[in-house]
């Protein structure tokens, strides 16, 4: 009887069935752990964020509440000059260094903080939208972190804060919506925080308060 040949297991030649990279490593006990621990830390952080914005909207509506009196009777009201879009590359020089309506760029300023000038054209968009305007200079340490917590508050694009810098202010800040603006030497919180609830999301181009 013919020997029969012991026919050995052949190895594909794209190479499966082989282990390249060593033996596999088990998986750890801890590593379950870590990512539930990871995702609780985002869960907390989350919370801690919301409380946080929360007790600060708390804060600015109870100073806006105090100061409506006091705003009433700082208030400037001026004139609608109007809501056209400019023309690509149509220049247009407003009477007023703090316009608060009027011709203006197709472009908006987004809502933040800009600590550089931006231009009039695109401020008085930003109020159409329904934003507030903040012009500041040097203002204090700490009236500087109070501006920019509230302008982190509100961020939406028809009913945010938009700081921008204007240098010759020093302390004084200068804020603006659509038709309505007041002029300050100091920083008042109760007032700020007044115009801001008041006019916040109230525009003409779409309000939403």
């Amino acid at each position: 009887m013919a020997n029969k040949k012991k026919q050995g297991r052949t190895r594909s030649s794209n190479g499966r069935g082989l282990n390249w990279g060593g033996p596999k490593k088990k998986a750890s006990r801890w590593e379950p752990l870590a990512i539930v621990a990871l995702m609780l830390a985002g869960v907390g952080y989350f919370i801690w964020s919301w409380s946080a914005d929360q007790k600060l909207e708390e804060t600015l509506l109870a100073l806006a509440a105090e100061g409506e009196p006091l705003l009433e009777e700082r208030l400037e009201r001026h004139r609608d000059n109007g809501r056209r879009h400019l023309g690509l590359g149509e220049i247009f020089q407003y009477g007023d260094r703090y316009p608060t309506s009027g011709p203006h760029s197709s472009i908006w300023t987004r809502t933040g903080v800009h600590d550089s000038p931006q231009p009039s054209i695109n401020l008085v968009h930003a109020l159409e939208h329904g934003n507030v305007v903040i012009y500041i200079d040097q203002p204090a340490a700490d009236v500087r972190k109070t501006i920019e917590e509230w302008a982190g508050l509100y961020t939406g694009q028809w009913d945010g804060i938009v700081v921008t810098a204007d240098p010759g202010l020093g302390e004084g800040m200068v804020l603006s919506a659509w038709r309505h603006r007041i002029q300050l030497e100091r920083f008042e919180p109760e007032i700020v925080a007044a115009f801001i609830d008041r006019f916040r999301g109230r525009g003409p181009e779409q309000a939403v308060r």
